[in-house]
């Protein structure tokens, strides 16, 4: 019954068939696609790479930044402020960075405290910038001044979102390798080294 209805409207026949050829064929086109995005993210945010891992003293570090009270994860915001405020006073924020001061697995995420802001040059002070106190003071910036420490370093060339995955874990067992006690914040360095590229710098001091 069904071959002889088919065979009475071949016209139908050769329609579903197109139709369903090029359904197969948008279906495989969008599969190959999703892949190709998926692998595509992946090298972007660094899946494969590796941080590098050290232990050393710091350089002394003289920060403008600004204190954040809430999930790390929305700290970004505060990092660009900065970088406005460095940029229309004409002070060099080649690097920008986050420090996080309280354990998110214990602190609850409205009352995590941390800070950000740019790196900037040892010289920058109100004698030698175009910026005054109450500037800072308008905008609650903030100059600091920080002395060298011992500190684990990890450097990492993918994306910082991924770093409490793929970077944190090496380094808490690079600790325990060395029998190393965290002492105070963690920050991380933000560097941009090309359009698409940048580099994290992870520094938790320890004793």
């Amino acid at each position: 019954m069904m071959t002889s209805a088919l065979n009475k409207y071949p016209q139908w026949v050769a329609i579903l068939s197109g139709n369903f050829n090029m359904l197969k064929h948008t279906l495989i086109a969008l599969f190959i696609g999703l892949i190709s995005f998926i692998v595509y993210l992946m090298i972007h945010l660094g899946v494969w790479k590796n941080p590098e891992l050290s232990m050393q003293e710091t350089k002394p570090r003289k920060l403008l930044t600004k204190n954040h009270l809430g999930p790390y994860h929305k700290i970004n915001p505060v990092i660009q402020s900065v970088e406005a405020f460095a940029k229309k006073f004409e002070v060099s924020c080649n690097e920008t960075f986050g420090e996080y001061f309280d354990d998110p697995t214990v602190v609850s995420e409205d009352r995590l405290r941390s800070r950000a802001g740019c790196i900037v040059p040892f010289e920058t002070d109100f004698i030698n910038s175009k910026f005054t106190a109450s500037d800072l003071k308008q905008e609650d910036l903030e100059l600091v001044e920080l002395p060298p420490t011992k500190s684990v370093i990890a450097v990492f060339t993918g994306s910082p979102a991924i770093g409490p995955y793929k970077v944190y874990p090496k380094i808490d067992r690079y600790m325990q390798t060395h029998k190393l006690v965290r002492k105070g914040s963690v920050m991380e360095v933000y560097k941009i080294t090309s359009p698409t590229e940048m580099t994290t710098t992870y520094l938790v001091n320890v004793e």
